[in-house]
């Protein structure tokens, strides 16, 4: 362990070290055979950016057979593969997790909090794309990421006061991310109370093709060699861009604005639906969002498809159908395979026909609802904003 010592702004003397010399990265493989079916399993897809885990798997659940690692409540955990995808998190029990994701045992005289702060840090997961091999599946070596340098307090006490700070910034920030998904909730529950389940369609109503009731395009091969700087062109909205019922565009491609004469049809415009159609289920849900006027201008990549409602049906409408698990259903996706969705399944998808009032009546609710979780979001936001400041200048020393 390097003990060159540094002062921060509050007089705390700071220090760099290796990975290695804070955690170990413990890869203790276990047969799942040997284990009760109703110890907890954790994939890559169960860990959200976010930071929260889904526990709904078991190893009887998702019929695990090949070796796994084992985790407890003092690890944390870190997802190797595509790291850029942020996911890390604190398990509170124990379990065992997919090989691409590696337990991380601290160490005496480090705080596994602070430490689950530190290594969600825009730099470290900056340094763990970088140093990812594997142009399809970007994975981070253990052997490079175990001395990878950070500065750290040198008093357990002041790592302890560090993440005690980020961890109440961190509670608002969630707390408002939770009420945005009770709206949803909310949304889907009248939706099936004024249509029924899409599925089994008990009120009746006539039901057609979507692709009969909706314009459908997929987007344009854009080569990514020609790519210009963010900031000098015009956006491209990729599959990485669509998150559930939000378009994120940390990770920003721009196309020549020069280039875009021939490109009308591809232009995306406020209240499109857009779908990610590889990889299109996440542990957040289904990557499926609506264009909002922060949104444009963009264009249209291949792989995302963009869907406009016709009459009588609606975007709203036609939004809220596809985040009913019905679509999910629909497309079976499987364990085994990569899931995807192909333009045959956008179309065929049986949707139901509701009566002209009915629809209005669903759209003036959805706008209602939209005009609040705008509010939340604006909060959010703010909550993220504030979050990231404090979370710099607590690596900094300056906290």
């Amino acid at each position: 362990m390097k003990r060159n010592g540094e002062v921060g702004t509050r007089n705390a003397e700071w220090m760099t070290v290796r990975l290695c010399d804070v955690v170990e990265i413990d890869r203790t493989g276990v047969d799942p055979a040997k284990l009760e079916s109703q110890v907890s399993y954790v994939g890559l897809e169960h860990l959200d950016a976010s930071g929260e885990i889904n526990w709904s798997e078991t190893i009887g659940s998702a019929g695990i057979k090949s070796t796994k690692f084992r985790f407890g409540p003092d690890h944390i955990l870190f997802g190797k593969l595509r790291p850029y995808l942020r996911k890390v998190v604190r398990p509170d029990r124990k379990g065992v997790c997919s090989t691409d994701v590696l337990p991380l045992l601290p160490k005496s005289g480090f705080d596994k909090s602070f430490l689950f702060h530190l290594l969600r840090t825009d730099d470290v997961i900056q340094r763990a794309t970088q140093a990812c091999a594997g142009a399809n599946l970007p994975r981070l070596s253990p052997e490079k990421f175990r001395v990878f340098e950070f500065r750290v307090p040198r008093s357990l006490p002041e790592q302890k006061r560090l993440a005690k700070i980020l961890d109440k910034a961190d509670e608002v920030r969630r707390k408002l991310q939770q009420s945005l998904r009770l709206s949803d909730d909310f949304l889907r529950s009248v939706f099936l109370d004024m249509f029924g389940d899409p599925v089994t369609n008990p009120k009746g109503l006539k039901t057609a093709r979507m692709g009969d009731y909706s314009d459908q395009l997929t987007g344009y091969a854009f080569k990514s060699s020609e790519y210009v700087p963010a900031g000098d062109g015009i956006r491209l909205c990729r599959g990485t861009n669509v998150l559930p019922s939000l378009i994120d565009w940390s990770d920003r491609a721009d196309w020549p604005e020069d280039q875009c004469s021939q490109l009308g049809r591809y232009e995306l415009i406020e209240g499109d639906i857009v779908v990610a159609m590889d990889r299109p289920w996440i542990s957040s849900g289904f990557k499926t969002a609506r264009i909002t006027e922060h949104d444009v201008p963009s264009l249209l990549v291949q792989r995302v498809a963009r869907i406009r409602a016709k009459a009588p049906l609606s975007n709203n409408y036609l939004f809220s159908l596809l985040n009913q698990g019905s679509f999910a259903r629909h497309c079976k996706p499987t364990e085994t395979t990569i899931p995807h969705i192909s333009p045959i399944e956008l179309r065929e998808f049986p949707v139901a026909i509701p009566s002209k009032t009915h629809l209005e009546k669903f759209d003036k609710i959805y706008l209602k609802l939209s005009h609040a979780k705008c509010a939340i979001q604006r909060k959010a936001d703010e909550a993220e904003t504030l979050f990231s400041s404090l979370q710099q200048r607590a690596f900094r020393g300056e906290l």
